[in-house]
């Protein structure tokens, strides 16, 4: 699903200002100087995230504004949340120039330009060129959008945004836009810090922002822009809150898998996780388990789907739900659901799979909690599923109860398990598990793969979905 708006305008708590905003829980970023002490004293990330901050050099907050004088910067903390998934939207409010001849003014970044490190780069050329930048592997660019653009270093403000519908790109200065391109690749994943006011080399700054910002605010898996010729940028303060949403525990979705017709493969939940898809994993139209909804084939062999690490990845100790719809072409082999499990690095964290190969047939569910042992919990639970039909599939975590279903049904009796699943660095991989190597391959399709951290959204028979799970 793809959603194109006019940015919300207004001021938070002011009686003609939105009460909240519609896109809140896909902020993965926003920093504001208004309203902060003077001096030393860091601005919070204002997401829900609260990233912890690292100010360089110079870098501080002085009547309202962020200011950097060329030698510093802010950093929040590496995470797959800077690498973009298929939507992305960019602004930094209130941004006034210092100086852009000498040399790349940076105003954003997730870029270290030694060690092949690159991803994205966003700033203002030394002779004078608004433009965006990506990497596909880490040690060349490509231009998404450019704009000649000299801007004045009077103390004139600017609104100054960047904004990706998944296929198209677009520039805007004071709401306006000024360039556009296109774009429908993969972004490097590097590893590396989001800075703000520079970009990096080997750990240390370069191409630094001389001038100030009152705010940045980066979003995930939405274009506010619409990629209208203008729209209006947000006022300040932003509003930092978000009440209306079709599913009342979307803030705790932290995967949802979209099979769109056009062939995307990508994630709907509020992060926008990029995907990788290896081999020929692709989208069927013709295979649904719900009429209008698609599903992914695997071909048993070599496909699966790849996502990056990320701390808001991990399972812990948190109650959870894992579910899905699942057709088998075989079951008399192991098919792979899910894992975060590296074998080969001792990396073992947890792996759901069916496993059709033993004298009963069983959904497995394997978790561990130092990363080295084989397994620490094997949760099993008989079914033999038959081969060509969908099922609904959901495990679900309730404080230390565990419970199967199928097709709204409980498998099986209530399982006591207590670990913290194991914090690796192992991706989330979608139907193989990396045992020393790949193996376990699913045969046959997945569909509407929803994970949700935080919440084990059954604990009785329920009905199982007749539409696709809330986007939102």
């Amino acid at each position: 699903m793809i959603l194109g708006i006019t940015a919300q305008s207004g001021t938070s708590g002011s009686s003609s200002g939105p009460t909240e905003d519609a896109y809140f829980l896909n902020v993965a970023f926003q920093i504001e100087a208004v309203g902060q002490s003077d001096g030393t004293g860091y601005s919070a990330d204002e997401s829900r995230h609260a990233h912890a901050l690292t100010y360089s050099g110079t870098a501080t907050i002085l009547s309202g504004k962020f200011e950097f004088d060329g030698s510093g910067a802010i950093f929040a903390p590496p995470r797959a949340l800077w690498y973009p998934g298929s939507r992305l939207t960019i602004e930094c409010f209130g941004v006034q120039f210092d100086s852009y001849a000498s040399n790349f003014r940076t105003l954003a970044a997730c870029y270290d330009t030694s060690g092949n490190h690159r991803t994205w780069l966003f700033g203002v050329q030394a002779t004078g060129v608004l433009e965006f930048f990506v990497s596909s592997n880490g040690s060349s660019t490509s231009s998404l959008a450019s704009y000649s653009f000299s801007p004045a270093t009077d103390g004139t403000e600017y609104d100054i945004g960047f904004s990706w519908d998944g296929t198209n790109c677009s520039l805007y200065v004071d709401g306006v836009q000024v360039a556009t391109g296109t774009y429908d690749g993969t972004a490097y994943q590097n590893g590396e810090s989001l800075t703000i006011g520079a970009s990096q080399f080997g750990g240390s700054l370069e191409n630094t922002f001389d001038g100030r910002m009152k705010a940045v605010r980066i979003t995930r898996g939405y274009d506010r822009t619409g990629q209208a010729a203008s729209y209006t940028p947000d006022t300040l303060p932003l509003v930092t809150t978000q009440s209306t949403t079709t599913d009342p525990d979307w803030d705790k979705v932290v995967l949802l898998l979209d099979a769109l017709t056009g062939g995307e493969i990508r994630d709907a939940s509020p992060y926008d996780w990029p995907v990788s898809v290896v081999s020929t994993a692709a989208v069927s139209t013709g295979v649904q388990p719900i009429s209008g909804v698609n599903s992914i084939s695997f071909n048993g062999s070599s496909d699966r789907l790849l996502i990056p690490d990320d701390p808001d990845l991990e399972f812990g100790g948190s109650d959870f739900t894992i579910e899905h719809w699942a057709r088998h072409a075989v079951n008399t082999a192991q098919h792979t659901y899910i894992s975060k499990y590296s074998g080969g690095g001792n990396l073992r964290s947890l792996w759901l799979r069916y496993d059709g190969v033993a004298a009963t047939d069983n959904l497995n569910l394997i978790m561990d909690d130092n990363g080295a042992s084989p397994v620490a919990i094997n949760q099993t639970n008989p079914w033999t599923p038959t081969v060509d039909t969908f099922y609904h599939v959901a495990i679900c975590r309730n404080s230390s109860t565990h419970r199967d279903f199928v097709d709204g049904s409980q498998i099986g009796s209530d399982q006591t398990i207590s670990i913290s699943a194991y914090d690796g660095t192992a991706p989330l991989s979608i139907g193989a598990g990396d045992s020393a190597g790949y193996t376990q391959f699913m045969n046959g399709y997945l569909s509407e793969l929803r994970i949700t951290i935080g919440k084990g959204r059954y604990t009785a028979g329920f009905s199982a979905p007749t539409a696709a799970f809330p986007r939102g």
